[in-house]
């Protein structure tokens, strides 16, 4: 199966430099999902200062276990029945993101939403906020904030139906209100 970007269209985004990947040898266990280990360590997540996605700090190490970072893991409601394969990938706007390590989809406890359904769909999402982050300013009248979620919204759409056409969708309330620089 082929991933929906490439490293070099990642590198083209955020510049190589700015792309970790974890060596297979190194990456958690609980990760089983065959295109998931890969995109992890052939193509890589962005690690930028003071973008929206914040890797774990580890990220080239392996990834830590959710259940060794999250104590209060087991205490939310509607989780699936694979969250003890979950690793935690990072933060995005200050929230844990979750791979889940058996199915390939990624998840955020507060709502216990869907963020993707795979890696490369949540980095190709990565990489259009990226490219439309003027657009969510401080300083971008609200107008042009609603008119760049619905691109993007769109955008997402296109790329990973199957989490955005969802009624708990996560991205709507992760680009509702925000103001990113």
């Amino acid at each position: 199966m082929s991933f929906v970007v490439s490293r070099g269209e990642l590198a083209a985004s955020f510049g190589a430099d700015r792309l970790v990947t974890v060596p297979d040898e190194r990456l958690n266990p609980r990760v089983v999902h065959p295109l998931s280990r890969r995109f992890l360590s052939e193509v890589g997540l962005p690690a930028l200062p003071d973008f929206v996605y914040d890797p774990m700090d580890n990220l080239a190490e392996g990834l830590p276990s959710a259940v060794d970072t999250q104590n209060n893991l087991h205490t939310f409601d509607n989780l699936p029945e694979t969250v003890d394969s979950w690793v935690r990938l990072g933060l995005f706007h200050h929230e844990p993101v979750f791979l889940d390590g058996t199915t390939g989809a990624l998840w955020e406890l507060l709502g216990v939403a869907q963020v993707n359904s795979r890696i490369d769909r949540f980095a190709r999402c990565l990489q259009a906020l990226h490219r439309h982050r003027r657009g969510y300013a401080r300083w971008s009248p609200s107008r042009v904030r609603e008119a760049t979620t619905d691109r993007l919204m769109a955008e997402f759409a296109a790329v990973d139906p199957e989490a955005t056409t969802r009624p708990e969708c996560y991205w709507n309330g992760a680009l509702a209100d925000r103001e990113w620089s």
